[in-house]
């Protein structure tokens, strides 16, 4: 065994092991105790019951010695208990099993001299035997005359003590055996799928990103197979909007390079007669560089955004003016397709942001309003100021957006319509801009019938 396996049936086994062993041992400890009060008690409530009945009712000494003879022989027969009676000196008197034979004296004949009712456990000197006994004193007239002593023989209880205790080590050990079958099999269940997902993680790793990982287990490691599942589909889409996005990028700079070249070569080879021509071509050839440098633009911004490069420059500005600017920008596109912009700002316009940042955002808003409008069309920019936030938006009754595509127009290289032009980065440089605001776009679409794109900007110090 190896990995995660071996330590796995390691750690288990020995927490089990340790575990058990504690509980043994607590068993065997409690077992031990029950047994032994239970006699211990027996033995007191015996000695207890005896002596108390003869300093109730017998006053005088030498009936109720003979009395405790008596008393003493009756249990001549009895194998359990051994009764005995001694005096105040340590001398046994009389004893059941006949053998009155010396013996040290115990703490429970010591505590029966001072006037009370004791037990104790300990190895008979002679015959090494593990006993037990209880001793209670035995009164003339309120006088200690001797001691009353029941001793018995704690091999039995023992022996059940032994037999209860080596069943539960037997058990104990068969669980052992039963969890470790049971942890080989636990971890095999795990280890198994986990060499799977490995085995397809190494293929994913070398590019093949059309394997897929199945497991009939509905648990952590399903999460986890689904997980690296839809991380290779993800990979698999933004690889075919990567090379989407180059194919794009690579027709976006062929056509304005194009048409530079072309003009450029005509200019070079004119002989300068046509003034309006060289002039029509230095337009065409301005044009198509203002198209190369928004690319640029693009692609060093979205460099700077994945790099976590770009630092937010907060001020405080009048968005009002901005927009102004903005659509006085866009008046000439917008004449051109016959659409009609439309301001409806709030007086109170001042805002904390970063002005450069917000500018490129609305920018691209409108941008793409007058770009996907349709002939004779209108486009509405509004401002609202609420509490702790502002609200931009821009909206216009163009093509629309398909609702099945809402979700994704904000994702890196998306474009909805390859041939258009653009790189596909606008709307996921503006989305990560408000990001950094630490607020949100929101874009509400229905095709044909026009596009509303919402911006929301927290403002907590304006002042």
């Amino acid at each position: 065994m190896t990995g995660i396996k071996k330590r796995w049936v390691k750690d288990y086994i020995i927490g089990i092991i340790v575990i058990l062993i504690v509980f043994n041992l607590s068993f065997a400890l409690i077992i031990r105790n029950y047994y032994y009060s239970s006699l211990r008690q027996l033995l007191i409530n015996k000695v207890n019951t005896s002596t108390e009945f003869f300093n109730r009712y017998f006053t005088d000494k030498e009936k109720i010695t003979f009395l405790l003879k008596n008393y003493v022989e009756d249990y001549s027969f009895d194998e359990d208990f051994i009764i005995q009676v001694w005096d105040t000196k340590g001398k046994v008197l009389f004893c059941s099993s006949g053998l009155n034979y010396a013996e040290n004296l115990q703490s429970d004949y010591i505590l029966a001299l001072q006037d009370k009712v004791h037990s104790s456990i300990y190895i008979n000197n002679i015959t090494m035997e593990k006993l037990i006994a209880a001793s209670a004193p035995i009164k003339v007239d309120g006088s200690i005359v001797g001691v009353l002593r029941i001793i018995t023989s704690l091999r039995e209880v023992d022996s059940r003590i032994k037999y209860y205790i080596t069943f539960a080590i037997f058990i104990s050990f068969v669980l052992v055996i039963f969890l470790f079958i049971l942890s080989l099999t636990f971890s095999k269940s795990i280890i198994e799928p986990i060499k799977d997902i490995n085995e397809v993680a190494k293929k994913m790793a070398r590019g093949n990103f059309d394997v897929k990982i199945t497991t009939k287990y509905n648990d952590e490691i399903r999460e986890l197979a689904e997980t690296l599942n839809y991380m290779a589909n993800e990979i698999k889409r933004m690889q075919n909007l990567k090379s989407e996005f180059i194919s794009s990028v690579s027709h976006e700079l062929r056509t304005p390079l194009t048409s530079i070249k072309g003009w450029s070569e005509t200019i070079l080879t004119s002989d300068f007669d046509d003034l309006e021509e060289v002039k029509q071509g230095l337009k065409i050839i301005t044009k198509e560089v203002d198209r190369l440098s928004d690319m640029v633009e693009d692609l060093l911004d979205f460099s700077k955004l994945e790099g976590g490069k770009i630092k937010l420059s907060l001020e405080n500005f009048r968005l009002n003016q901005e927009i102004h600017d903005i659509c006085n920008l866009y008046k000439g596109k917008a004449n051109n397709k016959g659409l009609k912009i439309t301001e409806e700002l709030d007086e109170n316009d001042i805002i904390l942001a970063d002005k450069f940042r917000i500018r490129q955002v609305i920018i691209n808003l409108i941008d793409n309003a007058v770009k996907f409008s349709k002939q004779d069309g209108s486009i509405l920019i509004r401002t609202i100021r609420e509490k702790h936030a502002v609200k931009i938006i821009v909206e216009d009754d163009g093509i629309g957006i398909p609702i099945e595509k809402i979700d994704k127009v904000k994702e890196k290289f998306y474009k909805i319509d390859i041939k258009k032009e653009g790189s596909g980065l606008g709307l996921a440089i503006c989305d990560e801009i408000i990001r950094l605001h630490k607020g949100d776009i929101v874009i509400e679409s229905n095709e044909g019938l026009g596009t509303k794109v919402t911006i929301y900007l927290p403002q907590n110090e304006v002042s």
